[in-house]
């Protein structure tokens, strides 16, 4: 499980074409978060603007949302309407340079699966993101860390790939972590200004390891990734079976594939 979700969320992030998805059933797969309606997931590719936002500059009528943006509703602190895909991931990543996640309990197995989790990291970096009234907030880096827990029930098929995913967790714990004492700096944006420049100006100088510009540690190294490509190249010409891809681990008889590899 902790594999195919850490899977999930690179495709969610870095995927824009949901044909490319492995990890999910295309024609079941749904999400929700905290009991609310559940979404496909065209939501996390892009959002519908549905209200002005004079403050803030965006591209066009559907940006591309990803997995922070779906999942985090607005509030003093952050605001999707107010974040694209690029200023998101800057906000998050750059002020926790690793944000590991990882499975604690699994209360039940496939079809069902229920497990416990943890999304945590340490805030080496100020966190700067828009809030729900379109002001630039600030919150000075503690060095302590951002620990967040929650629950998911997810419904896989017999490929191991995700059909319902429920989740239930507390929102807004990591901005209560990040500002333990309530007190930020707020500032007005300027009017027409880009999400992504906003947070890049005030985030300028600020470094993060190449691999931790990724929503979490991928399967593979870029070496890993560029022989596998190589390999499957070979195999295709050749009209040989394709194997696991470089550095994947062993899957049992049976088990499947979250990546669809065989």
């Amino acid at each position: 499980m902790q594999n195919l979700v850490k899977n999930w969320e690179v495709e969610a992030s870095f995927k824009p074409n949901l044909n490319d998805w492995r990890t999910v059933d295309h024609e079941k797969y749904s999400f929700a978060i905290n009991g609310s309606e559940p979404q496909g997931a065209e939501n996390m590719l892009k959002v519908r603007v549905s209200k002005p936002t004079h403050l803030v500059y965006l591209p066009n009528e559907y940006a591309q949302v990803g997995t922070y943006n779906a999942i985090i509703a607005p509030n003093e602190y952050y605001d999707p309407t107010y974040s694209d895909f690029a200023s998101s991931h800057k906000t998050f990543k750059r002020m926790m340079p690793t944000f590991a996640w990882e499975v604690l309990e699994v209360y039940s197995g496939p079809p069902t699966v229920a497990f416990r989790w943890r999304h945590w990291g340490v805030m080496k970096n100020d966190y700067v993101g828009i809030n729900n009234k379109g002001e630039k907030v600030t919150a000075k880096a503690h060095g302590g860390p951002i620990d967040i827990q929650g629950v998911t029930v997810a419904d896989v098929n017999d490929k191991v790939q995700l059909q319902a995913v429920r989740t239930w967790f507390d929102p807004l714990d990591m901005f209560r972590q990040i500002a333990p004492d309530g007190v930020v700096r707020k500032e007005d944006v300027p009017k027409g200004a880009r999400p992504e420049d906003v947070v890049e100006q005030a985030q300028e100088g600020v470094k993060v390891p190449q691999e931790q510009e990724l929503p979490d540690a991928t399967v593979q190294s870029a070496k890993e990734v560029q022989e596998t490509i190589r390999e499957i190249r070979r195999k295709e010409e050749n009209g040989e079976a394709l194997g696991m891809p470089v550095g994947h681990g062993e899957v049992q008889e049976g088990a499947g594939c979250p990546m669809g590899f065989r």
